[in-house]
């Protein structure tokens, strides 16, 4: 993680929220939740949920938070803030379904959630499941094919293209 000052490891939370596209966005979010877990594991860096992504009656609320320690928020938020798309063909179905994720970064725990879709910024990353898998990055241009690698938590490769 290049461009980081030791003295900026403060930590930070990562809060998403399930935009658009029905249960597929529930889905979308917990993917992406399931990403960050891997990265902050892959990176030895302490972090854990603090809001669950399912209420008390188990259906999905559309939220869900992760505290990453040991990292600089406004180094993570520049990479990640804004809205993430997923287009996929769910089973069964032959056209394409787009899902949208929100994710904000910020260094505080008491930072108010953003109150709708437009509040989150600007789409920033494209996740293409299928027909042909492909993770567009649109604030750089930068493409990659490797999307089963990024949701495995290497999100170094679509990082550096942001340094």
């Amino acid at each position: 993680m290049s461009g980081i000052n030791a003295n900026d490891r403060e930590g930070c939370w990562i809060d998403l929220m399930a935009l658009a596209g029905g249960d597929e966005s529930h889905l979308f979010l917990d993917l992406m939740v399931v990403m960050y877990s891997l990265w902050a594991y892959n990176n030895h860096r302490p972090f854990r949920m603090v809001r669950p992504a399912k209420g008390p009656d188990g259906r999905p609320t559309g939220r869900a938070s992760l505290l990453i320690e040991d990292v600089a928020w406004g180094w993570l938020a520049a990479r990640e803030n804004g809205v993430h798309r997923m287009i996929c063909i769910p089973p069964g179905q032959v056209q394409r379904h787009m899902s949208f994720v929100g994710v904000r970064v910020s260094g505080s725990a008491d930072t108010p959630w953003p109150a709708s879709p437009a509040d989150w910024g600007e789409q920033i990353r494209s996740l293409i499941v299928n027909p042909e898998p492909a993770l567009k990055n649109h604030l750089t241009g930068f493409v990659c094919t490797d999307i089963v690698g990024v949701m495995a938590g290497d999100l170094e490769q679509v990082w550096e293209e942001r340094a």
